[in-house]
């Protein structure tokens, strides 16, 4: 009994020391975050001078006790509650208050996202919603190091990829909410264009192609895009001479369910259309005996021509030129074909006519008209042999070869009037036929 009256005496003397110093005991306490399902901190602000050995909080809610000068505590319900703090030294109580503290509904963040090809914004729609105060931060992270802290952002990427996008929003009570989202940035198709060559030959078609791995290419003879549109991944086309720049746009479908991206490329090329060659064929002479050279010859107005071939070859003991010299027996009709510089190419033809064809009349009168006898443009060579006979079979004139040069005179005299005949002569084969002599 001693012992219970000396320590009631201890704690009475304690009190009246306390309460006689003149130092009122003030308690008191400040929170942070009074937000519903998250953390609130409690903080004792109390003012004392000495002698408190114990900070008990009790929140209001049914939950145990906590101890400590910093505290925090989750309040599941949107409400308010006395939460109260009491100072104790020992088992004395020493101080206590109790304040209404109001729990908020935190926000509720989300956004949807626009998916999109590489090159393009992403854009980002806030469809946030809050209940108790207003928003006042929005902190995006859109996961590749880059961030905002606008309402409704847009972000463009410079990688294709998925990238993890988070969304933190706070209202006026610091409530918080953060949401998160995988949002795709796709990769361009590639849009190449494939050519047999840069250039192409007039009447020739031009033959593209791109990658048949997207869903669809739209071709066109334009960057606009503005001429009528070819839909394949392989296509001829037909163009007129000139400069052309071709134009292949290919698309590629993302499914990203609700959403799908077409995403699309463009590749140009330039195709020059060189204009046929325009030619033109001689020959030294287009009407010559048998076994003459004639010198075929092939040129173009409009190029110039890199490549020939003659047919057919029988005599031409080169035919790859362009004027291909040719041992003439029999009456042919010669092809050259030519390239151009460019390799676009023509073709074209000349006849020449093998034959003796002599004149039927000689009128040596001076007149210029048949005053020589004519065999043909080219006269005979050394091979052959000519005599002429009068109507009584006497040779009036003989040589090897023949010039046109016969003037119906034998050894300077001037033959009569009259009927004669020729005889020519080359290697097995003989010619005759009529001379009538007129003056």
């Amino acid at each position: 009994m001693k012992s219970l009256l000396r320590k009631l005496s201890s704690f009475a003397i304690l009190i009246i020391l306390l309460t006689g110093s003149g130092m009122a005991q003030v308690a008191d306490f400040v929170y942070f975050n009074p937000c519903k399902g998250q953390a609130t901190q409690f903080v004792n602000a109390s003012t004392y001078p000495s002698g408190v050995t114990a900070y008990e909080w009790n929140f209001g809610d049914g939950s145990v006790l906590q101890y400590g000068q910093e505290v925090t505590h989750i309040f599941t319900q949107h409400t308010v509650f006395s939460v109260t703090l009491t100072l104790y030294n020992g088992l004395v109580v020493v101080d206590q208050i109790s304040k209404n503290v109001a729990i908020y509904r935190i926000p509720n963040a989300s956004f949807t996202a626009s998916v999109a090809c590489l090159g393009d914004p992403v854009e980002f729609t806030n469809t946030s919603t809050n209940s108790d105060g207003s928003l006042t931060d929005w902190i995006w992270s859109f996961g590749d190091g880059e961030g905002d802290v606008l309402p409704a952002v847009n972000h463009t990427y410079v990688a294709p990829d998925v990238y993890s996008v988070s969304l933190v929003v706070q209202n006026s009570f610091g409530c918080k909410d953060t949401f998160m989202a995988d949002v795709a940035t796709y990769p361009l198709p590639n849009a190449t264009i494939t050519a047999e060559s840069e250039g192409v030959c007039e009447g020739s078609p031009m033959r593209l192609s791109v990658s048949d791995s997207y869903e669809e290419v739209i071709w066109s003879t334009n960057p606009d895009l503005t001429t009528p549109s070819i839909q394949a991944f392989n296509i001829e086309v037909n163009l007129a001479v000139g400069n052309h720049t071709i134009v292949a746009k290919v698309y590629e479908i993302h499914a990203d369910y609700p959403f799908f991206q077409v995403c699309q490329d463009v590749d140009t090329i330039d195709v020059f259309v060189t204009p046929t060659p325009e030619i033109v064929l001689t020959a030294s002479e287009t009407n010559v005996v048998p076994g003459a050279t004639v010198e075929l010859g092939v040129s173009s107005s409009n190029g110039t021509l890199s490549s020939y071939f003659w047919t057919p070859t029988l005599g031409m003991p080169n035919p790859y030129l362009a004027n291909p010299a040719v041992l003439l027996y029999e009456t042919t009709l010669f092809t050259v074909v030519v390239k151009d510089n460019a390799g676009c190419e023509a073709s074209g033809t000349i006849l020449i006519e093998v034959d003796l064809k002599p004149n039927t009349v000689l009128t040596p009168n001076g007149d210029g008209k048949n005053d020589t006898w004519i065999v043909n443009e080219g006269g005979l060579s050394s091979d052959f042999t000519l005599i002429i006979f009068n109507r009584w079979g006497e040779k009036v004139h003989e040589e090897k070869g023949y010039s046109n040069d016969w003037d119906g005179s034998h050894n300077g005299v001037q033959l009569p009037d009259g009927a004669y005949y020729y005889v020519i002569k080359h290697e097995d084969a003989v010619y005759t036929g009529p001379i009538n002599l007129l003056r």
